[in-house]
């Protein structure tokens, strides 16, 4: 936001401006208000009414660029899940949120923005809940129940029996 002090006509203003990007595209808007008492009740009325409209439009844009920005977070949770679905990268224990940010192509920083802003959870609780769930299947199969808890749980891609514990309260 910028602001700087104009004269029009013998009146002062201060002129406002916000610009901003989204997805590559530039929005600006600029917002005149009064400073003078020397303005008759016509100056006044109209400047107002450019005031309501610049907030007006403003309000516009930030709902229109929320909704946007809703709308791509939930394709890219989609993505997310399909991807985590069909390649099951939880299960290596060495992922790390590059790995799944490179597999969907999004950023690792737009991965994490999705976790915390939209999903409301974090990369490790997000690969825990996988990792946990594999657990449950995995241990009710037949062929896995000569194995220790241990040794299935690094199957599912836990590091440690320390971490699958924290993980499966």
């Amino acid at each position: 936001v910028t602001h700087d002090y104009i004269d029009i006509n013998g009146s002062s203003y201060v002129a406002s401006g916000v610009a901003f990007e989204y997805k590559n595209q530039s929005y600006k808007l600029c917002l005149l208000t009064g400073r003078s008492a020397i303005m008759d009740n016509n100056s006044y009325l109209q400047i107002k009414i450019q005031m309501e409209t610049y907030v007006v439009a403003l309000l516009l844009v930030l709902i229109v660029t929320a909704m946007l920005l809703a709308h791509s977070m939930r394709k890219l949770q989609k993505k997310l899940n399909d991807y985590m679905k069909e390649h099951k990268p939880y299960l290596n224990k060495d992922l790390q949120m590059r790995d799944i940010s490179d597999g969907i192509n999004c950023s690792a920083h737009e991965l994490s923005q999705l976790f915390s802003l939209f999903m409301h959870t974090n990369y490790y609780d997000y690969i825990a809940g996988f990792r946990v769930e594999a657990f449950k299947k995995m241990i009710a199969l037949p062929e896995y129940r000569k194995f220790t808890i241990t040794a299935i749980s690094e199957k599912c891609g836990f590091k440690s029996r320390s971490t699958f514990l924290s993980a499966f309260k």
